[in-house]
């Protein structure tokens, strides 16, 4: 998820649909995936972080920017078939993580 102001979310939609004015029709897609699950359940602890960076320029008037990442990929099991025993979780947990470390 992104938390944007007007312009920057209008810059992050440009040439969608929802920027148009017209709204996203959901469609079937061709495809089909069959899962099976297997879980293992323990406690543990987390910590978030929250952080407020307040905007600087007076144009902007009472803005801030909110930047956001998780660790909810943590832990190892039992492998799959492929041998792969991580939570792997890249895309919502690395990268947020990433993008934090580097503005801090």
């Amino acid at each position: 998820s992104v938390i944007a102001g007007p312009e920057a979310g209008r810059w992050l939609l440009r040439g969608t649909p929802l920027v148009r004015g017209r709204p996203m029709t959901p469609r079937r897609l061709a495809a089909h995936a069959d899962f099976a699950i297997r879980l293992n359940r323990s406690r543990t602890g987390a910590m978030n972080v929250a952080c407020r960076i307040p905007g600087s320029a007076p144009e902007t008037g009472d803005t801030a920017l909110a930047f956001t990442a998780h660790y909810d990929h943590l832990g190892v099991g039992e492998p799959d078939a492929t041998g792969d025993s991580i939570y792997n979780g890249f895309s919502d947990n690395a990268a947020g993580v990433a993008m934090l470390l580097a503005i801090g």
